[in-house]
C-alpha cells in the first residue's frame, strides 16, 4: 500500500495518522480472505485502525469487539468505526487481550477471533515505544495469544491469524498444546516463484488435514495479481 494516511474503501474510510501500525496490502488481503458466518460474535485482537473489524462487518451481520492496547490507536479506530455504516455493531475497547480474557463472562464468548499479531520479535527493535508495542512481543507473544484464545473462543469457533511464515511451525506447536489445529493454511508470496513471506491461517478445535494453498500478491511491481483483485474487488472502488 502507498504511504497515505487515509484509505477510501467502497463503504468506509480508514484514517491512520495516529496509529502506530499502518494499513498494509497483506492486512487487506487477510481481511478479505477470512471466512465468516452471519450472526457470529467476533473478537478483533490488536485492532489498530479498525481495518479488520470494518472488513468483517461489511461481509456479514456480526457483533464485533475490537480490542486495542494503544490509547491513540484505539481512539483512531473509534473514529473510523463512527464514520462507517456499521458503528452500532463494532465496539472498540482500549484494553490488553490478557485483561479482556481475565473477565469471567468472556469465557467461550466468541465464535470468531481475528488477529494480525506483533511481527518483529526477532528483529532490531525500534526506539519509538508505541511501535515497539505494536510490532513486538513485549506485551503479547504467541504463547499469550493462544492461551487467551483458548479461554475466549467457543467450542465450535475459529481463530484467524496473519503471521510471518517463518513462525508457522512455532505457531502450530503452541496451538497444539491448547488442542487448536489448522484448518486452512495459505502462504502469501509477493511475486510468482518467491517463497511465502506471510501465512494466513485458520485454527479450530477439530483435528483434521488442513487445506494448503499459496496466494501471489503482485502480478507486477505496481499491479495486484488476478487472485488478489478477486478477493479485494468488493472492498475497493478501484485497484492497481
Amino acid at each position: 500500500m502507498p504511504p497515505n494516511t487515509t484509505f477510501h474503501f467502497k463503504q468506509f474510510t480508514i484514517n491512520q495518522d495516529r496509529c502506530a501500525m499502518k494499513v498494509t496490502s497483506d492486512a487487506c488481503i487477510f481481511g478479505a480472505w477470512i471466512e465468516l458466518q452471519q450472526n457470529s460474535r467476533v473478537l478483533d485482537v490488536g485492532a489498530g485502525t479498525g481495518l479488520l473489524s470494518l472488513m468483517a462487518a461489511q461481509k456479514c451481520d456480526l457483533v464485533i469487539d475490537a480490542v486495542e492496547i494503544d490509547v491513540d490507536s484505539a481512539e483512531q479506530a473509534r473514529e473510523n468505526v463512527a464514520e462507517s455504516p456499521w458503528k452500532e455493531r463494532i465496539t472498540v475497547i482500549n484494553r490488553s487481550l490478557q485483561k479482556h480474557a481475565a473477565i469471567k463472562e468472556m469465557e467461550g464468548a466468541y465464535d470468531i477471533i481475528i488477529c494480525n499479531p506483533p511481527f518483529y520479535d526477532q528483529k532490531r527493535k525500534p526506539q519509538d515505544y508505541r511501535k515497539r508495542i505494536a510490532w513486538h512481543s513485549e506485551r503479547l507473544n504467541l504463547d499469550h495469544l493462544v492461551k487467551a484464545v483458548d479461554h475466549l473462543m467457543s467450542s465450535s469457533g475459529s481463530l484467524f491469524l496473519l503471521i510471518p511464515f517463518s513462525v508457522k511451525n512455532k505457531l502450530e506447536l503452541i496451538c497444539e498444546t491448547k488442542n487448536l489445529y489448522p484448518r486452512k493454511l495459505c502462504g502469501l508470496c509477493s511475486f510468482e516463484n518467491r517463497p511465502p513471506h506471510r501465512l494466513m491461517a485458520e485454527f479450530t478445535r477439530f483435528q483434521q488435514s488442513p487445506e494448503l494453498s499459496e496466494l501471489i500478491v503482485y502480478q507486477t511491481k505496481n499491479e495486484y495479481s488476478l487472485d488478489c483483485k478477486r478477493l479485494l474487488c468488493s472492498f475497493f472502488a478501484s485497484l492497481p
